[in-house]
């Protein structure tokens, strides 16, 4: 399945981490959400940034500590995280606890069934000889067309030892 079909337009394969082949919003949108999270970030380690600089003495987190009285406030929530902590914990806990004792001895998982080779080329358009080859491939570059269809595959083949 190396050419595509008549009729058929070419498109670029299907990659994965291709900022160039994304439309400009795509990559501001991207940009804009890396850049919020990365403030929430931040933002979540100013409480212990704010101790270290009151326990190394400096002036800014001294005045936020001591004169605004911060390290009462630090004292009151640190209670209430540990709080939500415990909270939290014992939750998953009990819930871990539940669950062992509901399925204890019970293997509920199965495996997949097996696809078979004929069932699997049907839904690709394309010959299970073609896909026995593949699965014989060390790396395979499959281009779709918009609709999902394949339209070209390269393959790299596995070098044989002996």
């Amino acid at each position: 399945m190396g050419k595509p079909r008549p009729g058929d337009e070419m498109t670029k394969p299907l990659i994965i981490n291709r900022p160039d082949v994304l439309t400009l919003r795509q990559r501001f949108a991207d940009g804009f959400l890396t850049f919020l999270f990365w403030l929430i970030w931040f933002y979540l380690w100013i409480p212990l940034l704010s101790l270290g600089g009151w326990i190394f003495g400096i002036d800014l987190f001294h005045d936020e500590m001591i004169v605004r009285e911060g390290l009462q406030s630090l004292t009151e929530l640190l209670g209430w995280y540990l709080l939500v902590i415990f909270l939290i914990s014992t939750t998953l806990g009990v819930w871990a606890m539940v669950n062992l004792w509901r399925f204890r001895g019970k293997d509920r998982r199965s495996a997949r069934p097996v696809v078979a080779d004929e069932v699997l080329a049907n839904d690709f358009n394309v010959t299970a000889e073609q896909v026995n080859q593949w699965r014989a491939c060390k790396r395979l570059v499959i281009s779709h067309d918009p609709q999902g269809n394949i339209m070209a595959v390269e393959n790299e083949p596995l070098e044989k030892t002996s």
